[in-house]
């Protein structure tokens, strides 16, 4: 949030569904699709369109901004490390892949003077950028029953996907 460079998403929610195979106690495969969408830090983009304001439309101030959220969905596979305990297991994964994003679309009316219709300025994406991933995570299981259990895990996820963005005005 705090990075300028970052593409000022803020903490939002996350979906994953991740299946694991044990080759033997131990080891095993894993796949896991993980979803996630992300509101825009405001105060963020308004800085971004009226720095873009100040070079193109001197004196120009915005009075209404409109964020959708930032959606990316990750395809990842890799390896998968257990310790078992009696009912319960402390799990390790190392999983890679493939990231698809969508930058958001932002929809800013600017008004230059009181006396002059308001300006619309619209940031959107012309693509859905991909990129390579990688997820590095821990976590406690408990083993409910012989196919179903309970896990709670912490995961670092990293990605850099390269958006093209526009802005238009009308």
């Amino acid at each position: 949030v705090n990075d300028s460079a970052s593409g000022y998403a803020t903490a939002g929610t996350c979906l994953n569904v991740m299946f694991t195979y044990l080759v033997n106690k131990y080891l095993g495969v894993a796949a896991m699709i993980n979803s996630t969408a992300n509101r825009l830090f405001t105060e963020g983009v308004k800085n971004r369109f009226n720095q873009y304001l100040k070079k193109n439309i001197p004196g120009a101030v915005i009075s209404d901004i409109h964020l959708e959220k930032w959606n990316t969905m990750d395809y990842m596979a890799g390896g998968y490390v257990t310790y078992p305990l009696q009912k319960a297991s402390f799990n390790f994964q190392l999983l890679a892949g493939y990231s698809r994003t969508k930058y958001p679309d932002v929809d800013v009316t600017v008004f230059k003077d009181t006396s002059f219709d308001a300006i619309s300025v619209s940031q959107s994406s012309d693509e859905v950028a991909s990129a390579f991933c990688i997820n590095f995570g821990a976590g406690l299981k408990y083993n409910i029953s012989e196919i179903m259990c309970l896990s709670v895990n912490a995961n670092f996820f990293s990605s850099y996907p390269d958006c093209l963005i526009n802005i238009y005005m009308n």
